[in-house]
């Protein structure tokens, strides 16, 4: 699963067994964000953004997501090279 962020909905879409990282990364560069929650799909969490974010908390969010996503997809390839 690919996490995502709706900026109109100010929410993250995540795989539950990464979400505690990406809030701890979130966290790390000042962006406040809630407990994760269900989400509308199985094997997905919703992280919440406050409504009150702006365009640079939200911009430093998806530069975040995208590195996050990045290193996530480089891991599970050098994963499948080793098996």
């Amino acid at each position: 699963m690919i996490s995502k962020l709706s900026r109109e909905d100010r929410i993250i879409w995540i795989d539950p067994r990464e979400a505690d990282d990406l809030i701890a990364l979130l966290r790390l560069v000042g962006i406040t964000c809630g407990a994760p929650t269900a989400g509308t799909q199985p094997g997905e969490v919703c992280i919440p953004l406050p409504d009150n974010a702006g365009d640079s908390e939200l911009s430093r969010a998806e530069a975040i997501l995208s590195e996050f996503n990045r290193m996530r997809s480089t891991r599970a390839m050098h994963q499948a090279q080793e098996n």
